[in-house]
Parts: C-alpha cells; sequence; structure tokens
C-alpha cells in the first residue's frame, strides 16, 4: 500500500483512484463496475466438439494449436460416456493423446480409454497408474478399472506393483477397488 501511494498513485494520480483501490483491498466481494471478463473459449471447444461428434467435422479440422490445458481438459471432459472405436483411434491419431506429457490430460483422455475399454491406450494406462502418485488422478482411475472383472485384474496388477511408491492415503483410497 506504501508502494501504491508513494509510487503508483503519485505517477499516475490521474488515471488510478484511491478509494477505488482501497475498495478492492479492503471491502468484500468485487466492486461495483468491475470490468466483466468475456471470453468465447468454452464456446469454441464447445462448437469444435459437438461438430466432430455429430460427423460434421474431422478431427484433424479442429483448431486448437492455441489452446490452453483448460480447454483441453474441457473438450475431454465433456465428451459422452461412449465413444465408438473409430472415434477414438481418430482422436488419439490426430492429437497424441495416448502419449500426453501432461497428466491432467492424460488422466482425462485415460478415463475415456477405461471407459470405452480402448486398448491402444492401456499400455500408457498401466504406465500412468505405476508412475503418478496423486490420489486425485489415480482414484478414479482404479474406480473405474474395478467395474469389469478384465479392468479390476489389470488394476490389481498395476496397484500392487505402485503400492509401494504410493502415499498411504492413496493405498488406503484405492485397495478397496483391487480387492
Amino acid at each position: 500500500i506504501a508502494y501504491l501511494d508513494e509510487t503508483l498513485l503519485a505517477q499516475y494520480a490521474d488515471k488510478l483512484d484511491k478509494t477505488r483501490i482501497e475498495q478492492w483491498i479492503f471491502e468484500p466481494g468485487i466492486p461495483d463496475g468491475a470490468p466483466v471478463p468475456d471470453s468465447d473459449a468454452f464456446v469454441k471447444v464447445d462448437t469444435a466438439r459437438s461438430a466432430w461428434l455429430a460427423g460434421d467435422s474431422r478431427a484433424n479440422a479442429i483448431e486448437t494449436a492455441d489452446w490452453t490445458v483448460h480447454q483441453w481438459l474441457y473438450f475431454l471432459n465433456n465428451m459422452p460416456a461412449q465413444l465408438h472405436e473409430k472415434q477414438l483411434n481418430e482422436l488419439d491419431k490426430v492429437f497424441s493423446l495416448t502419449a500426453s506429457k501432461n497428466n491432467e490430460i492424460a488422466h482425462s483422455w485415460l478415463m475415456i480409454a477405461v471407459r470405452n475399454e480402448y486398448k491402444p491406450a492401456y499400455e500408457r494406462l498401466y504406465e500412468y497408474l505405476t508412475s503418478i502418485g496423486r490420489n486425485k488422478l489415480v482414484k478414479p482411475l482404479y474406480r473405474e478399472l474395478s467395474k469389469t472383472p478384465d479392468g479390476k485384474a489389470f488394476a490389481k496388477k498395476a496397484f500392487e506393483q505402485a503400492k509401494p511408491g504410493y502415499h498411504p492415503l492413496t493405498v488406503h483410497a484405492n485397495e478397496g477397488f483391487v480387492q
């Protein structure tokens, strides 16, 4: 606040209002007249996903070069639960989702892979479960895998290998899925 008074308010008295600044600092909520952010970033993602799902466009026609991680997560997390193998192959081929180095994006993609038993992603899924220890990322995968006998067997094998490296809370939270 001292810096603000001595430097910014002194230099930009015509552009800054001390009363308004004090509202931001000391009063609850957002002051009246605050700028409202407006972005169509997720609308563009919805449009692209819907067109692709409807078969009106191909995955390679989706402009993703400027997408943020949040847009990718929004794209993946709002896919329908069931996709056809052809759709999964197309997404994976175009966007290299199975090979994603971003753990959040990989998690979302691997959830889709497990729900749809997309076997080309299972080697990566195994590596992911045995190298990522964050419960927030592994628990949903173990839960989803445990819904089928084959998935449960896969989960058990990965869990047994990963267990020594997991935090005790992660072990406790997931061992019920592999029993």
